[in-house]
């Protein structure tokens, strides 16, 4: 009688555990932006450390023009950002930003994949691109990507931007690349002059409200505080 006592005891205490581990789970509001911030803050990282590399970088390339810009990416200091935005972009607007007029002609399964693939540089690609030859040649040098077990509270594909201080922000484009599986893709993004971050979004928004997409794009803006709170956790 007594084992069995222990037994349905042990039962309880175990099913109770499970309860409150569950709910601690469920209440973990800041599992999402603590993994997106997290990772891209690493992943900027991984690319900073390629930057400070002269030997990956003479291997690389033998353009001393990349070579320069490289190093000036490199100089920055890539910490806790001061500022960063997590960005939404529908796969409408992607497709429209990049794909141009043809994709009306597409098939549905050839649109989704196009637009897995144009995501992951959608944003930064826009912006590169408006830097010239030399600044596209030398982000693309520095791309790191890396793949996920899908996070807890995914909500689909996002582009995570860091504001650092200096010419040359980070951006992280999160999407969803399979069943379960997330995958991400960083590049460095040159700053346009007389531009911080917020207003180069803002153009964005304006380039897709011309295209009759004005609430394509959508952001949340995280402030320093709360990027520190997320780290150290």
């Amino acid at each position: 009688m007594k084992l069995k006592r222990y037994l349905c005891a042990a039962v309880c205490l175990l099913a109770a555990a499970l309860t409150l581990g569950g709910c601690k789970k469920a209440q973990d509001g800041d599992a999402l932006p603590r993994f997106l911030i997290g990772e891209s803050v690493r992943l900027t990282g991984e690319m900073d450390e390629m930057a400070e590399s002269e030997a990956y970088l003479r291997m690389m390339s033998g353009s001393q023009e990349i070579w320069d810009t490289v190093e000036e990416i490199g100089a920055q200091d890539y910490a806790a950002p001061p500022k960063a935005y997590l960005v939404q972009i529908s796969d409408d607007a992607v497709l429209q930003l990049l794909g141009g007029e043809d994709i009306g002609q597409l098939e549905d399964s050839i649109r989704q994949k196009l637009n897995r693939k144009l995501f992951s540089g959608a944003l930064s690609s826009y912006w590169n691109g408006r830097s010239g030859v030399t600044g596209v040649a030398a982000t693309a040098l520095l791309a790191w990507q890396e793949s996920y077990i899908q996070p807890d509270g995914w909500q689909g594909n996002v582009a995570v931007w860091l504001d650092y201080p200096g010419d040359y922000s980070s951006m992280v484009s999160f999407v969803q690349s399979g069943e379960g599986v997330v995958s991400a893709s960083a590049s460095f993004v040159v700053k346009q002059a007389d531009m911080d971050l917020e207003a180069m979004l803002s153009q964005i928004q304006e380039t897709l409200g011309e295209l009759g997409l004005s609430d394509a794009l959508t952001y949340e803006t995280v402030p320093a505080e709360q990027i520190q709170q997320l780290l150290a956790e």
